[in-house]
């Protein structure tokens, strides 16, 4: 992963569920280690953080996934699904998030390009290699 995110100069990370359900122990704890190692910033989105799973509850580990699910970065910004999981984060960790929930109209299409949104970039003042999503701590 390191050399990865070096060779393409990633410098933004956006992880869906990473940091959430410990399904992947060596994963969220390697992402967080070179986060930190890299001093790479991101956006965590999360859901089913494990606390809410009773499944997760019992286990041998409550250091190990108080400290990755999610952990406490510098330039890690959290979002979660409903304002019940981001309190929730806040008093168990501490930790701020914004609220990004977590809907999909299945049955309608998604609009595309058309002639209303073909120039929002430009419009906005976007070059075709700017970011569009960008991270307060830069």
């Amino acid at each position: 992963m390191r050399q990865f995110l070096t060779d393409y100069r990633i410098d933004y990370l956006v992880l869906q569920n990473i940091f959430a359900i410990p399904m992947q122990l060596p994963l969220a704890k390697a992402v967080a280690d070179l986060m930190r190692e890299l001093d790479l910033p991101g956006l965590a989105h999360s859901h089913d953080l494990y606390w809410e799973r009773d499944r997760f509850l019992v286990n041998c580990i409550p250091d190990y996934l108080d400290t990755y699910f999610p952990p406490d970065l510098p330039k890690l910004r959290h979002a979660v699904i409903n304002s019940l999981a981001q309190q929730a984060l806040k008093n168990r960790r501490g930790l701020d998030s914004i609220l990004i929930p977590n809907v999909f109209d299945f049955a309608t299409p998604a609009p595309g390009i058309d002639d209303y949104n073909r120039d929002f970039r430009q419009a906005i003042g976007l070059a075709a290699s700017d970011r569009l999503i960008c991270s307060r701590h830069e």
